[in-house]
């Protein structure tokens, strides 16, 4: 008696199919692409799927039906096998094949993709994994050019709400290549998904133009998403220097942006990507909650030179801070000169034990800091320790120098405090004792 074999899967899967494919005869190739498949998961390409299945059908020796990479919109088919010539046929599916999105075009449907009375035909139903049914929205699918050249900040934002629209896991998938972005904002608010990635292996580049990011306050911003990964081993390349150079030559320059910006957002995490040349700050964590960042690689700033500047009544002036954990980053040749501070809370601070909340990081902070000067610095501290300098105990500070540093507290004598500090004081420095 005949038998009905069905598949009976999610909505949304990804099929993953073992690569291995018996060479020991002559195979007949079937790509539905070239029977009008479109990877783009938004045109129904269940025709093509068919009749690719046909043409395999009706060859006389082993054939393979093969899915290339891509995301594919599918309705119910089924895969009839009564009239095969071939009793040897491999589907071979690569990519991500998705159900409408109106629910009711399968509801109505037994199966969503169904073999039927097939005989030997069929040679990957035992490699069909059905562990997860991850969507998977690749940029280049949405128009993304991977030239560096060409600007792919719609298909980003479009890979993205696409991500958004799902109800299960997703993948927002940049693959190895250069990527030129604006500044994009990807918004959670209205997210089915609590569950997306974003897998960045490529690397995004900001435009030549320092100023179309520099008047920007973030170039990638994740604004009030819920349960997003931000992964991959992709770089992040602001193009800084410009914007430095501008300021450095005291010109009406913008201030500047920060490389990736997680804002009122909850259970994000951020693994192993590289910030370079950021025009401002690598990476800003604001008003989130169970944000883990693990992995990144920021090389390193140098070549910083900040003078004639002011500060009235503020928190900080001249700070340095990094976290108390293992990295590779680095702070060199940096010169900060010619400030009035009036009434600040921490005029020169060094904090290599920063931590905003608990739980702190007990180790200590990997980055180097080396070369460091302060020059004609004169004010007013609003609190008794006016220079702090509380290097890593695993890497001290070296090279740090004070000159002709003078820093009062209004309501007594001013202090300094070092930790792992090494440098000199030249000149008249006060307070003193420090280094």
């Amino acid at each position: 008696m005949a038998k009905l074999l069905r598949l009976h899967l999610l909505p949304f899967f990804i099929f993953l199919i073992s690569s291995q494919i018996n060479t020991s005869s002559a195979q007949n190739s079937y790509n539905v692409l070239s029977y009008g498949a479109k990877p783009d998961g938004k045109t129904d390409s269940s025709k093509a799927f068919l009749d690719a299945w046909t043409a395999a059908c009706g060859s006389t020796g082993s054939s393979t039906v093969y899915v290339p990479a891509g995301t594919f919109s599918l309705g119910s088919v089924a895969f009839k096998g009564p009239n095969c010539i071939s009793r040897d046929i491999t589907v071979r599916i690569e990519c991500t094949l998705v159900a409408p999105s109106d629910y009711r075009k399968l509801a109505g449907a037994d199966s969503w993709l169904c073999f039927h009375l097939v005989n030997d035909a069929f040679n990957c139903c035992s490699q069909i994994n059905t562990s997860s049914a991850q969507q998977s929205y690749n940029v280049l699918n949405y128009g993304a050019k991977p030239d560096g050249k060409t600007d792919s900040s719609k298909a980003f934002l479009d890979a993205w709400t696409a991500a958004c629209g799902s109800t299960g896991s997703t993948n927002v998938d940049v693959p190895v290549g250069n990527y030129l972005l604006r500044p994009v904002s990807f918004e959670g608010s209205n997210c089915g998904s609590r569950n997306i990635t974003v897998r960045i292996d490529g690397t995004l580049v900001a435009p030549s133009d320092y100023r179309i990011l520099g008047g920007a306050e973030s170039w990638l911003a994740f604004h009030q998403v819920n349960g997003v990964s931000i992964a991959g081993k992709g770089v992040l390349n602001a193009k800084g220097p410009s914007l430095w150079d501008c300021k450095a030559k005291g010109s009406n320059c913008p201030e500047g942006a920060t490389s990736l910006k997680v804002m009122n957002s909850n259970n994000v995490r951020i693994n192993g990507l590289t910030s370079i040349d950021s025009q401002m700050f690598h990476i800003v964590i604001h008003e989130c909650q169970d944000v883990h960042v693990q992995d990144v690689k920021e090389p390193g700033v140098h070549n910083v030179t900040v003078k004639t500047t002011y500060f009235n009544g503020t928190e900080n002036g001249f700070r340095i801070k990094s976290w108390a954990k293992p990295s590779t980053g680095f702070v060199q040749r940096v010169r900060f000169s010619g400030a009035n501070i009036n009434n600040v809370k921490n005029p020169i601070i060094i904090d290599e034990h920063y931590c905003p909340q608990s739980p702190c990081p007990e180790k200590g902070s990997g980055v180097k800091i080396s070369d460091v000067a302060y020059i004609g610095i004169r004010g007013t501290s609003a609190t008794p320790v006016a220079i702090s300098l509380n290097c890593s105990s695993s890497n001290p500070c070296t090279g740090l120098k004070l000159q002709n540093v003078d820093l009062n507290y209004l309501k007594g004598r001013a202090q300094s405090s070092c930790a792992n500090a090494n440098g000199q004081a030249v000149g008249q420095v006060q307070p003193q004792g420090c280094l």
